[in-house]
């Protein structure tokens, strides 16, 4: 059959040439051509599994960076069509990391029914029904569309050419090429073992890369001193309780310690282009203020960088790199945990600070291109990854459009750029606590979409969660054993931390504010679907939780670099304050007991808010209680997350004994501190946040935009 001869899937008719789907006479649907390019591509290849690939080589015309996303989108809202009118049945079938299959057998109509609905050209000067009219307003608007995107969006993207440079099993990260392009270095973590740097030949990949560090410890972000011959690298303690910056010398593999830094921050590393300044991210100890800090390396002497802070210093600076001339330093900020990092432009001499842009995610890494003008950097928002340049000519950001694009560093003398690609999907996984038999994690939901942040409500008997299936980080809901998904927000925002009231009526989450910085506290009720923002002054909330009466939201706040534990009411009440020092998560027990933690590495806590004068008690020291955010209180005790060099661990507190006992070992990199847990004591079950071990690759970028 021809691809635009119309057909039907069960009891809804499909209309190629009307971009159209039917149930009823009355309930006739007009979709994006996309939308139903595909659905006719898998009809015409019925009942045969169609990989992702040979879509978007026949939808997309094999434009993979448009293609990939694009096609994503089309089987969700292709799906959500189909479930709006028939939740009996399912449509489309996705087969993980392979592709589509539609389930329901299509009925190709015949000429003569075909005829019935479409009208040919020949007759369109006849055509005066109120029928045909709406066709032509139809076609008329997908023309206005069309025109609309053409004049505002660029259809069809400027493509790049990818070239792979490193394959090996495991992740290899953070590549940079040395300043006369023979020698690659990057950091290879290779499954089962702790992450070391190696050497690559630039002009001979294909052989083997030479091991030039050997440690226990994680080794990371190196850079390379003009001369070629030393380069500087970080190198963290497994539990991030160390961190050294160390000089070695690829020659005479001789290693050095320049001087401390701070392992509680991500990897940051730049030099200067005379090879005289180190710049890394250091949290002072007594300010507590994350930010840049200068090292000469001849006279060892360390500096924070000088700027003033004008306006609400509530900042941290994550990320840093010199400009090729070395006037200027570009500097990635974030003033709020979870929402919204901004890139500045620092001028070494005058010492003045300039915002470039605002981002919205995590920027994962950035570099200069060798002209000065531009500057690349990569971007993770809604569990997805991908690159940009921002013109300092005029202050224009463009797309790359290179999924996975992560932490790049320009080539010396090239317009090319090296980087490594990363996707990491994220599921959900249930643990049976009941067994007599050890097991291992279960997935229970798990697709090529990333799931996380669960919370089990008993009394509304659903489970709530975080997923990225409709491109955005909504809120969805499931049954106790993954099905009846339903997507209960749809803000388009990038929304975390979802938490059941006691009484099963409300859910709330953290999201961004509308036209200001920093976050808020939001609640959801699910009957009636209606969100609202709860008055607070605070820039930034941390992850929240409820009081027992549900009355108000247990969460910590921050201001001026101040963090103190608060109550808000749902009532317009004002917030109150529960505790005024640091807390990084905490949750109220069924005796009114606050148990908190202060943040990583350092235990957990317990106080009486009734108490006119509360005396936190410690619980677990920080020797056995080092997670911040991964626990989950019940009422017989507390599960957590523990850290050991070579693997995870989820362990657990006994109330009654007093003891904690381990409950199930994991692979190292399948666990994140900054993730949730839920108990389900129904079943005897926990709920958890699991990280697939990803593939990660080092790749070469050929592009337009950087020529």
């Amino acid at each position: 059959m021809k691809a635009d001869t119309p057909f039907k899937l069960g009891q809804c008719t499909i209309k190629p040439r009307e971009y159209s789907i039917e149930f009823s006479s009355d309930n006739n649907k007009v979709l994006q051509p996309k939308f139903i390019e595909v659905l006719a591509y898998l009809a015409s290849q019925f009942p045969r599994l169609v990989d992702r690939q040979e879509l978007i080589d026949n939808v997309w015309a094999g434009n993979h960076y448009v293609g990939e996303k694009s096609l994503t989108n089309a089987i969700w809202n292709l799906r959500n069509e189909f479930k709006q009118m028939d939740t009996d049945n399912e449509y489309i079938e996705t087969v993980r990391k392979k592709g589509y299959r539609l389930l329901i057998k299509p009925l190709y109509l015949s000429d003569e029914t075909a005829q019935q609905h479409i009208v040919p050209p020949s007759q369109t000067s006849k055509l005066t029904t109120p029928r045909t009219i709406s066709y032509l307003v139809i076609v008329g608007l997908i023309i206005l569309t069309s025109i609309w995107a053409l004049s505002n969006h660029s259809v069809v993207p400027l493509q790049g050419t990818i070239t792979s440079i490193t394959t090996d099993p495991g992740r290899e990260v953070y590549p940079v090429v040395s300043p006369n392009n023979q020698y690659l270095i990057y950091s290879w973590r290779r499954i089962g073992k702790q992450p070391n740097l190696y050497l690559k030949n630039f002009s001979e990949l294909s052989a083997p890369a030479k091991q030039l560090t050997f440690s226990e410890d994680y080794e990371g972000r190196a850079v390379w001193h003009p001369d070629g011959e030393n380069i500087y690298f970080q190198r963290k303690h497994w539990d991030y309780s160390q961190c050294e910056i160390i000089q070695l010398n690829i020659i005479t593999t001789e290693q050095k310690v320049i001087t401390p830094c701070t392992g509680e921050v991500d990897f940051a590393l730049t030099i200067s282009p005379d090879g005289d300044t180190l710049a890394y991210v250091y949290v002072d100890g007594k300010s507590s203020i994350q930010t840049i800090q200068f090292l000469d390396i001849a006279r060892g002497i360390s500096t924070a960088i000088p700027y003033q802070c004008k306006n609400k210093c509530q900042y941290k600076d994550l990320d840093a790199a010199f400009s090729p001339d070395g006037k200027y330093l570009v500097i990635s900020r974030s003033l709020d945990e979870e929402i919204r990092e901004e890139i500045f432009l620092f001028d070494v001499n005058s010492k003045e600070l300039q915002q470039l842009t605002d981002v919205d995610g995590d920027i994962k890494g950035l570099t200069w291109h060798q002209s000065s003008g531009r500057i690349i950097f990569s971007t993770e928002a809604s569990g997805r990854r991908d690159g940009y340049v921002f013109s300092l000519d005029d202050n224009k950001t463009s797309k790359l459009n290179i999924p996975g694009f992560s932490y790049p560093n320009a080539i010396p003398n090239s317009n090319d750029v090296i980087f490594h690609h990363w996707q990491v999907l994220s599921h959900l996984s249930t643990l049976s606590l009941s067994d007599t038999i050890a097991t291992a994690p279960f997935p229970f939901i798990r697709s090529e979409y990333s799931y996380r942040s669960p919370h089990f409500s008993e009394v509304a008997n659903k489970m709530v969660f975080i997923s990225n299936e409709s491109g955005y980080e909504e809120i969805w809901t499931s049954n106790i054993d993954g099905t009846d998904r339903q997507k209960l927000t749809s803000l388009e925002r990038y929304l975390t931390f979802p938490r059941w009231s006691h009484n099963g009526e409300y859910i709330a989450f953290l999201g961004p504010k509308k036209q200001e910085k920093g976050n808020a506290l939001y609640i959801l009720n699910v009957k009636s679907n209606l969100v609202k923002k709860l008055n607070s002054d605070f820039e930034q909330h941390f992850r929240p939780s409820w009081l027992q009466d549900d009355s108000g939201l247990i969460a910590a706040t921050k201001n001026s670099n101040q963090v103190t534990l608060h109550a808000f009411p749902i009532n317009h009440q004002q917030s109150y304050i529960l505790l005024n020092q640091a807390v990084t998560f905490a949750e109220q027990d069924e005796a009114g007991n606050i148990w908190y933690t202060p943040g990583r590495n350092q235990g957990l806590w317990r106080f009486s808010p009734t108490q006119h004068s509360p005396s936190p008690i410690e619980i677990l020291s920080s020797d056995l209680f080092r997670v911040g955010h991964n626990w989950e209180l019940t009422n017989q005790g507390v599960y957590f997350q523990h850290d050991y060099a070579k693997h995870h661990q989820i362990n657990y507190f006994e109330f009654n004994t007093q003891k904690v006992k381990p409950v199930v070992k994991l692979p190292k990199g399948t666990l994140q501190r900054n993730s949730s847990m839920t108990f389900i004591e129904q079943e005897d079950k926990l709920v958890f946040t699991q990280l697939e071990f990803p593939k990660v690759n080092t790749k070469r970028l050929t592009h337009p935009l950087l020529q």
